[in-house]
């Protein structure tokens, strides 16, 4: 008689914690969903309205292949499970890191020399690595 592989047969989302795994997830990407809309309509620059909005899509839709996976890994055979889930995770991941760098490197990125720190002083030290203590000398 052949011994199966439970991996093979039971996929994490299956289980009961699993599934409660899953919920928290989906719980959570609303609760995202709120909070960058509650920001993006309390944003008075038209340019971070524009980042909170691709903002908000971008996570959304990386945020949903949890679920889209978890769906497709039920649906297919055991013997291609992980072939497919891996594939579509790692686009996935992929695709969500661009976003990210797109969003936070472009134009419409809310880093800006008024809300980041100055770690060169202006004269080249990088104040970063050895930190001033000059104002706790009495």
């Amino acid at each position: 008689q052949m011994r199966s592989d439970l991996t093979s047969q039971l996929y994490a989302y299956k289980s009961g914690f699993g599934f409660l795994a899953l919920m928290m997830k989906i719980v959570l990407l609303v609760w995202f969903g709120i909070q960058v809309k509650v920001k993006h309509d309390l944003e008075q620059q038209e340019r971070l309205r524009r980042f909170y909005r691709r903002f908000g899509l971008g996570m959304s839709l990386w945020a949903v292949t949890v679920p889209v996976v978890a769906s497709l890994a039920i649906l297919v055979d055991p013997w291609v499970r992980y072939k497919i889930v891996a594939l579509v995770e790692v686009l996935a991941r992929l695709l969500g890191l661009c976003v990210l760098s797109r969003l936070f490197c472009g134009e419409l990125t809310p880093i800006t020399a008024e809300n980041t720190f100055d770690l060169m002083g202006g004269d080249g030290y990088d104040r970063g690595r050895e930190p001033d203590f000059g104002h706790c000398s009495g």
